[in-house]
């Protein structure tokens, strides 16, 4: 995948996955541009790849606004999605219709990436997800809350996995959707126990009621990915928390501990988008 593409925009680029996304383009030797896609907007020159890493905080009109701009680059564009889709994010659904009417009407070479329970350091503490709700209260010494009994399960992907896989499917000629993840399935009362270990806690385990639409197994069919992209996870999720644990332990005592394979040099060769379209 080494010098793949010349010039990247990533959309959301300053979010967890996002600057992670970033620093791994740019160790490829990718130039990167980072944009709010809020509004219409234009970057100067050309423009290879569009990773759409934006929430759906952004809006429909992101989604739109970055699939225009690749339209009008000719570049390729990678939707990063959510495992959850199909249930009820709604923002997501409408961005995998709108990615999927661009693709079919040969405006822009599209794909769409759904994404599985990505986690690791850099993640910010009030992240409101698993592993760093669990991280920061067994590292407080405060309960860890599970919802239902703890037999639900959960597949942790690390971040770097994730990245790796939207890259390869960037540098592919497959539309999607395909799912980006790590099916080694483990229960949310099994990664509860891993985290306080880790943590050396003694926090106890709160059981609450769970959301009555929560998904009891939720693990990824990754068949695609393994037989077109070669994609395998790399990093395990025992591993895998060792490392965040760590890092939030660190981010914790603070200051907050600088998020990996980004550093200020780096960081610097990011330039924003400033044109804006009227």
């Amino acid at each position: 995948m080494a010098g793949q593409f010349r010039r990247a925009v990533v959309t959301g680029g300053t979010g967890f996955l996002g600057w992670r996304l970033c620093g791994h383009l740019l160790a490829q030797g990718t130039d990167v541009v980072v944009c709010d896609v809020a509004e219409p907007f234009e970057v100067a020159g050309d423009v290879d790849l569009v990773m759409h890493l934006a929430t759906q905080n952004s809006g429909s009109l992101g989604t739109r606004n970055a699939l225009e701009l690749a339209a009008r680059k000719d570049a390729r564009f990678v939707l990063a999605s959510t495992s959850e889709a199909t249930r009820y994010a709604e923002a997501k659904r409408y961005a995998e219709a709108l990615t999927g009417a661009y693709q079919r009407g040969g405006y822009a070479n599209t794909a769409i990436a759904r994404i599985f329970n990505s986690y690791g350091p850099g993640m910010r503490p009030d992240d409101g997800r698993m592993v760093p709700a669990f991280a920061c209260q067994a590292l407080r010494g405060e309960p860890l809350t599970i919802h239902s009994d703890g037999t639900q399960t959960r597949s942790l992907c690390h971040a770097d996995d994730t990245v790796r896989g939207l890259l390869l499917l960037a540098a592919s000629d497959l539309t999607g959707p395909i799912n980006i993840g790590n099916p080694d399935e483990a229960s949310v009362g099994e990664i509860a126990a891993r985290i306080i270990s880790l943590a050396e806690s003694s926090s106890p385990v709160r059981y609450v009621s769970g959301p009555a639409d929560d998904a009891m197994p939720r693990t990824p069919d990754i068949t695609l990915a393994r037989s077109l992209l070669g994609f395998e996870p790399r990093i395990g999720w025992r591993d895998g928390l060792t490392e965040t644990v760590a890092w939030f332990r660190q981010a914790l005592a603070g200051p907050v501990a600088p998020v990996p394979y980004l550093d200020g040099r780096s960081a610097a060769r990011i330039a924003p988008a400033a044109a804006r379209l009227g």
